[in-house]
């Protein structure tokens, strides 16, 4: 209690932790399909496979981080060594996730997931039938799925449904979030859609957001799924339901980000940066200056103070329109 408190009133105030609690690694930027809502090419990445020598040179400069997340700008599955990486991250004991299309999948990558230890598995999903008209062409992540969730051992790896808020999809979200809680998924999480490299993608309006969340949330309930809106992901239990009560006033009433208070992004080269959203604002190598004092740095400090400059129309996070 005394833990989720200190966290709780840290975020209200944006008072930074020591560290980063999370850390995203850009594993590849190589994908199998090509979404048109994703913004990987208009990001200026590099689509290739960070090279595994690399990437272990970077788990050990790690320690402290609790949470890693083995994704970039592509399909970590793609990855010739994301079992091998997965593996390296559980000997040194931090807990690991990832986000994947759900396609590139077979039965000896199902049984490597079963076995690799893989806390939690994030399924980009739009819709059931994975109709390009609703975001991700994905049309055999639904079985995939399924499968997954048969063989696992309990509860791991956990599942999540990853789904994008777009304009005349909310029945999709609906749709999703009762499949889901009949075949046993862990949880919905709602996003935003990233408009600002494609002005052709349409996106509920403030008001028409309030009510599909609102409405989601209801159903979950009712249908015993957590659903989650990725502006709320910042905790869980007690934790998350204070966020909702003070949301107003977290941090300063919007001008931080949510996802950068304990979170750093790692792209191919080892560059530390802010965010996912901006993957070459490198603030330094991790390779050449420890994690504690990049996280204190002073160009680090010089981004939360003006990220709202920096991050410009990006409202991904931003939790003030929510009810």
């Amino acid at each position: 209690m005394i833990a989720v408190l200190k966290e709780t009133l840290g975020r209200l105030f944006y008072i930074l932790p020591s560290m980063p609690d999370q850390v995203q690694i850009e594993i590849t930027n190589q994908c199998n399909l090509d979404c048109n809502m994703c913004p990987r090419e208009d990001l200026g990445v590099e689509f290739k496979h960070m090279r595994m020598d690399l990437f272990k040179r970077i788990i050990d400069c790690l320690n402290g981080v609790r949470l890693i997340t083995l994704t970039g700008w592509g399909e970590p599955f793609m990855h010739p060594h994301i079992f091998d990486m997965i593996e390296i991250c559980k000997k040194k004991g931090f807990e690991v996730q990832l986000t994947t299309n759900g396609v590139f999948f077979n039965d000896s990558i199902l049984k490597k997931i079963i076995s690799s230890e893989l806390d939690s598995i994030s399924f980009s999903m739009d819709s059931l039938n994975g109709s390009s008209k609703f975001g991700h062409k994905n049309n055999d992540a639904q079985k995939n799925i399924m499968k997954l969730l048969k063989a696992r051992h309990g509860f791991k790896p956990k599942v999540t449904i990853q789904s994008t808020l777009q304009k005349k999809g909310e029945e999709e979200i609906y749709n999703l979030i009762q499949w889901g809680s009949s075949e046993g998924i862990d949880r919905i999480n709602l996003g935003r859609l990233d408009q600002r490299f494609n002005e052709k993608l349409t996106r509920p309006s403030r008001e028409e957001e309030k009510e599909i969340v609102i409405k989601a949330n209801k159903l979950g309930k009712k249908c015993g799924i957590e659903v989650d809106c990725i502006q709320y992901f910042v905790g869980k239990g007690i934790q998350k339901e204070i966020y909702k009560i003070f949301k107003n006033a977290l941090h300063c009433f919007g001008k931080y980000c949510l996802k950068t208070y304990t979170y750093v992004y790692i792209n191919l080269y080892g560059d530390v940066t802010p965010c996912c959203g901006l993957p070459r604002y490198k603030i330094d190598n991790i390779l050449q200056k420890e994690l504690k004092d990049i996280w204190h740095d002073k160009k680090f400090i010089e981004f939360r103070e003006k990220q709202t400059e920096i991050c410009g129309k990006c409202d991904l996070w931003n939790i003030k329109y929510l009810s």
